[in-house]
């Protein structure tokens, strides 16, 4: 027993020796190296700034993706305006199709009588050399004059345009081909066919009216007339051969197809007007035209 006591006395010793102040030497270093290790084991790394590693210029993300969105957003935008032109541009062509069938014609006699003709504008000339659309039409109107059909023909455009299509040049036109001038009426406040059309019935008092152009012209006038109920019929001018490049050609099919996207957009969303309504302008009469002779066709 007291061996074993000793034993127990001579390891205890030490360390109670070492208890009172080297004990709380160790609290002490054991708790600080505890809480330290605690507070950086419970602290998370922090995340890196935005823009740092990838965006080694470190400018914000914010400017990139708001012009992502406005970039979408516009794309979507384009692609809406894109779909609703080319819905507008293909109701445009079946509604000119459905309103001019069977109402133009390619000979003067299958016109009837007391009709008011009524010559689309055409430039006379293309650059330095002449227009085979304009010569084309100007023989038709003389056509219609001859055959009886038409008792006078009004020439429409505007006035001091830049292409010179303006009413005086196809009167000029129509003289030289044996029309009398007093049977031609020039209107000169037309410078689109929606004011052609509208101007003949509402200024000229034109009833029965009869469009003369070359065919694709005709219809869109046609459709026209058929939208504010106007009788009307036309007469189509003899396509001249092609005159110029495949460009050209091109180009006049495109602004032919514009033009009657922009008449349906007028006729149906803009609900356009005249530009210019006056004063009633009557025509000169004529009783009977109908022709008692052989005529030669210019």
């Amino acid at each position: 027993m007291t061996t074993g006591a000793r034993k127990t006395g001579r390891n205890a010793a030490p360390a109670a020796a070492a208890s009172p102040a080297a004990r709380g030497h160790m609290r002490k270093g054991g708790a600080g190296k505890t809480n330290a290790a605690r507070k950086s084991a419970g602290k998370k790394a922090a995340p890196p700034a935005k823009g740092e590693g990838k965006n080694p210029s470190n400018r914000p993300q914010r400017k990139p993706r708001r012009w992502r969105r406005r970039g979408a957003a516009l794309l979507r935008l384009c692609a809406v305006c894109c779909l609703f032109v080319s819905a507008l541009a293909i109701t445009a062509e079946i509604y000119v199709s459905v309103q001019s069938s069977g109402r133009h014609v390619a000979d003067a006699k299958n016109i009837p009588s007391g009709q008011v003709g009524l010559v689309l504008a055409c430039p006379p000339r293309l650059g330095d050399r002449e227009n085979p659309l304009f010569a084309s039409r100007m023989a038709a109107a003389a056509a219609l004059w001859r055959s009886g059909s038409a008792r006078c023909l009004i020439v429409s455009g505007a006035e001091g345009t830049p292409d010179g299509s303006g009413p005086a040049a196809m009167r000029a036109a129509l003289i030289r081909r044996g029309v009398p001038g007093k049977y031609i009426v020039c209107d000169y406040a037309s410078p689109r066919t929606l004011d052609s059309v509208l101007r003949a019935r509402h200024i000229f008092g034109a009833e029965n009216i009869t469009f003369v152009a070359q065919e694709f012209h005709n219809k869109r006038a046609l459709a026209i007339a058929a939208r504010f109920g106007i009788d009307a019929r036309a007469l189509d001018a003899e396509d001249p051969p092609p005159f110029s490049s495949f460009t050209a050609r091109l180009r006049a099919w495109l602004r032919e197809r514009a033009a009657r996207t922009a008449m349906l957009a007028e006729l149906f969303l803009l609900n356009r007007e005249p530009r210019c309504l006056g004063e009633a302008e009557p025509l000169p009469e004529l009783p009977d035209r109908r022709p008692r002779g052989i005529f030669i066709s210019y």
